[in-house]
């Protein structure tokens, strides 16, 4: 695999799990529109849902940015460099599924509830989505890449071999 290939299953990863995203969330407002969704009746606890929507929402994203910077603080600039990359993809995906969950979590509190904000959350969370593209800049600053490791990343040409086969390898000596 090279590097220009790696950002791009990266990026294509991720607008693969957008689109889902982005797709549950058509489905929920076209089932809506249409009265599919059942709305339960005598439902008082409308204020509370939009607070949880928007709670949640801020407090998952915050979250998810966190945990991203902590697995990538952990990573020592002496690691090799499939390790650095393979923490990088670990540590992106899981920042992307766990601020696609609380977007989840609004569209589930919109079909509950039917109110405005909940799926207002879901569609800010859905552009914040469609923002968090992988670039080779943000990987060099992030995981302090040494200058032949920055070589690597930004030639094209480079086969970085597969990530996981040579960490897999590593661990196992």
């Amino acid at each position: 695999m090279t590097s220009y290939s790696y950002i791009k299953t990266l990026k294509f990863l991720q607008i693969i799990l957008l689109a889902g995203y982005c797709l549950s969330i058509g489905i929920v407002l076209l089932l809506a529109n249409l009265e599919i969704v059942p709305l339960l009746p005598e439902m008082h606890t409308n204020e509370y849902i939009d607070v949880v929507a928007i709670a949640s929402g801020v407090a998952g994203v915050i979250a998810a940015f966190f945990l991203f910077q902590q697995l990538l603080l952990r990573v020592d600039e002496n690691h090799s460099f499939s390790r650095k990359l393979s923490a990088f993809k670990t540590a992106f995906f899981l920042r992307l599924i766990l601020i696609e969950s609380v977007g989840m979590l609004s569209v589930v509190l919109f079909m509950i509830s039917m109110n405005i904000i909940p799926i207002i959350s879901a569609i800010c969370i859905a552009v914040l989505l469609g923002l968090l593209k992988p670039s080779k800049n943000e990987m060099i600053k992030i995981l302090r890449l040494s200058p032949g490791e920055q070589v690597k990343l930004n030639s094209s040409n480079t086969v970085l071999g597969d990530v996981h086969q040579q960490l897999f390898k590593h661990r196992m000596n």
